[in-house]
């Protein structure tokens, strides 16, 4: 009986072993997924839903072939870029389609990272652009997250981007924009990604640097824009926005 549930054990923690290593191995279908992701939302304006039911697709047959809590996460964070277009779209029935696709995923992945969190943060937040009803109970989800998110890990410059943007696109009379510009401004000052993974997220400096040129526009804060839209073009001198803004600047 002894050697039957030493087996056993062994069997079992063979199997542990495996499929945490197949949950961690690198997958293909992720190379560059966030210049695909990028690339699919820009697209998405010329040529409509294709991009994205493209990009989808393949990451869909990659997560049969291979499980990756990467794969869930790359997969919610396409199907935000797709609520986000469906919202500029005003496709409301679209956008609400990949913005639960995206939740479900979240959702279900297990002893959530601070990515994680910070990934359901903004598409629960988004929701609410769908649908004002859950506006009440969804504010507090989103600052559960973000606050679990900071928990996990306080050098998540993703965790200080989001916020911020969340922060930036609050109106004025219910308390927004007093936060953007310290949390953004903190977020620059951490690595991209703390994580050894190549396919773990390391995307946000670009977005604070894009947010922080926004900000003070709004602001009327001209020479603080031309400061942040210069640095951030040195190092992403490709960023479409950017370099609109800088053009707007330099009339």
């Amino acid at each position: 009986m002894k050697i039957h549930s030493f087996i056993s054990a062994l069997i079992l923690a063979l199997l542990l072993g495996w499929t945490c290593a197949q949950a961690q191995n690198p997958v293909k279908a992720l190379d560059n997924i966030h210049k695909k992701a990028d690339k699919a939302f820009m697209a998405s304006f010329q040529q409509g839903w294709a991009p994205f039911d493209n990009l989808l697709n393949t990451l869909e047959k990659a997560n049969q072939k291979q499980t990756s809590r990467y794969l869930t996460y790359w997969r919610a964070f396409v199907h935000y870029y797709a609520s986000v277009f469906a919202l500029k779209t005003q496709n409301k029935e679209k956008g609400q389609v990949h913005n639960a696709k995206a939740l479900n995923l979240l959702k279900s992945i297990k002893n959530k990272s601070s990515d994680d969190y910070v990934l359901l943060a903004m598409n629960t937040s988004i929701g609410i652009s769908f649908d004002h009803s859950i506006a009440m109970v969804a504010k507090a989800e989103v600052e559960s997250y973000y606050e679990k998110a900071f928990k996990l890990n306080s050098k998540n410059i993703r965790a200080y981007y989001a916020k911020a943007n969340s922060d930036f696109y609050t109106p004025k009379e219910y308390g927004g924009g007093l936060q953007v510009e310290s949390l953004a401004l903190k977020g620059l000052d951490f690595k991209d990604t703390y994580s050894t993974h190549i396919n773990a997220p390391a995307w946000g400096r670009e977005d604070i640097y894009g947010l922080l040129v926004r900000y003070y526009i709004r602001e009327d804060q001209k020479q603080k824009a031309l400061k942040y839209c210069k640095q951030g073009l040195k190092k992403y001198p490709d960023s479409y926005e950017l370099k609109s803004n800088l053009k707007k600047l330099s009339k």
